[in-house]
């Protein structure tokens, strides 16, 4: 039986993401699930994007930039950042192709005991009843849930199942009070290579350096700061 690989944001960092799954050494049969981000930030987006698209062993849940490209795209009075417009103008030559699959990807992924999400789940709301708003963009609860000022909504909620998500760039994994960890790490620039033993089944990997050589000088500050470095693996050995 394959393992399942859950990773972080990666932001177009195709490179990065490829010296990861390297230091895994993924497998024929193994599974890697993303917690949505794929695009904006890094110089790669296009080629995360077809990684995905070309090889059924990847899938990914929305994430918000991939979220804001796909309203855009179908019309949406969205406003785009600098970063996403970089973004929908490197995709732009295939836009057909990337349109689709981003409209593709869901909310959440069931890993049954693990539930994937891009950001977090609003505590004592169903999850059918959740709100694209929350499901990508939630940080904390209270009037700005998007905000990073307030309770985390990991240390609120109290469902049954493990939420693994990303979003929120942090140098430790995000755990909440019940000892069931909400697992989120950011990659930081270090010398050595770090590895996190959680539980009996799960192991966290990060990379010990960072590259980013081919951004552009106007991505280059986000390149080097937390958002685009919060790439994590989650082994589940089942």
């Amino acid at each position: 039986m394959g393992r399942t690989i859950v990773i972080g944001d990666i932001h177009g960092c195709f490179d990065e993401l490829i010296d990861l799954l390297d230091l895994v050494r993924l497998r024929k049969h193994d599974r890697v699930v993303a917690v949505g981000d794929l695009t904006v930030k890094g110089p790669k987006s296009r080629e995360v994007l077809d990684l995905f698209i070309d090889d059924p062993r990847f899938s990914s849940v929305i994430g918000n930039h991939d979220r804001a490209l796909r309203q855009h795209w179908r019309g949406e009075p969205v406003r785009l950042v600098r970063a996403q417009k970089a973004a929908r103008d490197e995709l732009e030559f295939n836009r057909n192709r990337y349109s689709a699959y981003l409209q593709s990807l869901p909310f959440t992924i069931d890993l049954g005991s693990h539930l994937v999400v891009h950001a977090g789940v609003r505590p004592g709301v169903p999850l059918k009843h959740q709100m694209a708003s929350d499901l990508t963009g939630l940080r904390t609860m209270g009037a700005n849930p998007s905000g990073r000022e307030g309770v985390p909504w990991y240390e609120v909620y109290r469902g049954k199942r493990i939420v693994l998500f990303g979003h929120w760039p942090a140098i430790e994994p995000r755990r909440a009070p019940r000892h069931r960890p909400r697992y989120r790490l950011c990659i930081r620039w270090s010398s050595d290579r770090v590895h996190y033993r959680i539980g009996s089944v799960l192991e966290c990997v990060r990379l010990s350096y960072i590259r980013c050589s081919e951004a552009k000088a106007s991505l280059m500050l986000s390149c080097f700061w937390p958002s685009i470095w919060n790439t994590l693996l989650l082994i589940h050995r089942a």
